[in-house]
């Protein structure tokens, strides 16, 4: 921004307060001003921030929602730049800790960076939330690349398939996630096109050929 000469208004400008109300505990009024998305409001709110967090090709707040205690993530640039510390006294450190604590347990068991809706962050910690069993097919040539993250998350597990004619024919990929995961996990299977297939649940089976006839339709209509 610097160097292009232009003053974006987010609140990338306020990393310094932000790191100061982080250890201090302190309550402070944001403004979520955009929200491509849509699955969290626009608009002012009180949070305690929680963590500064750099993921891919941007910077993110992690943080908890005074009014009911939701946790979330949302990128910096997301926000204005309105930083408005609260006047009331600050929690601290160790309530500052057990709000992370919770929050990198959801962190734990997602795919991505969304951590759901509050109804559902309450049924994960009460162990009540019931995660979605996935499996998917990887083929050749991505194979091995499948193979190389063995710490792509806590819970996985790869199942080699049958060596014909000397080459790996598959690799299986499971995995269990909360509901909350499913789209970003998509995605992320969705980058090896035709190298990848979904075994279960038949829904995901179907959203992906659904996807796949979708981006014949958009080539064909351009032919």
């Amino acid at each position: 921004m610097m160097s292009d000469g232009r003053y974006k208004q987010t609140l990338i400008h306020q990393v310094e307060q932000l790191e100061a109300s982080i250890l201090t505990g302190e309550k402070i009024e944001l403004c979520h001003s955009r929200n491509p998305y849509k699955n969290q409001q626009t608009g002012y709110l009180w949070v305690y921030p929680l963590q500064i967090i750099h993921s891919n090709i941007a910077w993110y707040l992690l943080y908890e929602n005074c009014a009911n205690k939701h946790l979330a993530i949302t990128r910096l640039d997301r926000f204005s730049d309105h930083y408005q510390p609260s006047l009331s006294e600050k929690r601290g450190l160790v309530a500052q800790q057990e709000s992370l604590e919770k929050a990198h347990q959801l962190l734990e068991s997602s795919w991505g960076l969304f951590l759901g809706s509050s109804q559902e962050q309450q049924l994960e910690f009460q162990g009540k939330l019931t995660f979605v069993e996935i499996t998917v097919r990887f083929f050749p040539p991505v194979v091995q690349f499948i193979l190389e993250g063995d710490r792509r998350h806590d819970h996985q597990k790869i199942t080699k398939g049958p060596i014909i004619e000397g080459t790996l024919s598959y690799v299986d990929y499971a995995i269990a996630l909360p509901p909350r995961s499913i789209d970003e996990f998509s995605r992320w299977v969705y980058r090896f096109m035709e190298h990848a297939k979904f075994i279960k649940p038949k829904s995901l089976a179907l959203n992906h050929y659904s996807a796949a006839k979708s981006i014949v339709d958009l080539y064909q209509s351009n032919v």
